[in-house]
């Protein structure tokens, strides 16, 4: 019996595997997209990405990542639901599309916790 080629959730059929897509540059101020369980997609704003990265993450929610920018005003006034610490990989994977940017205007203490500053 042959072995077929593992493949992850992620790969397209007929694409080369994520490791071999072109990593994107993660930067402060990237407006993402996070595909969620349910198929729609949520936004996270990267606040810092020296250590890691941090995100602000947003109740705000949309079928297709393009109608996240639809209220972008709006959501981002209402604050964030949730800081995030992750590796910031998923971005630069590009599995957590980076659909637009706006300058990031938190508080140092939401974006450099004190377990982080030494």
């Amino acid at each position: 019996m042959a072995s077929q080629k593992k493949t992850s959730k992620h790969d397209k059929p007929g694409s080369a595997a994520v490791s071999k897509r072109k990593r994107i540059k993660l930067e402060m101020g990237q407006l993402a997209a996070v595909p969620l369980l349910d198929g729609t997609y949520a936004l996270i704003h990267v606040a810092q990405c020296k250590i890691g990265m941090i995100a602000a993450h947003y109740a705000h929610r949309a079928k297709r990542t393009e109608q996240l920018l639809e209220g972008l005003t709006e959501a981002m006034a209402n604050g964030p639901i949730a800081m995030l610490k992750v590796t910031g990989d998923e971005v630069r994977d590009g599995l957590w599309p980076v659909i637009g940017y706006k300058d990031p205007m938190y508080p140092a203490d939401i974006t450099y916790p004190p377990s982080m500053i030494a």
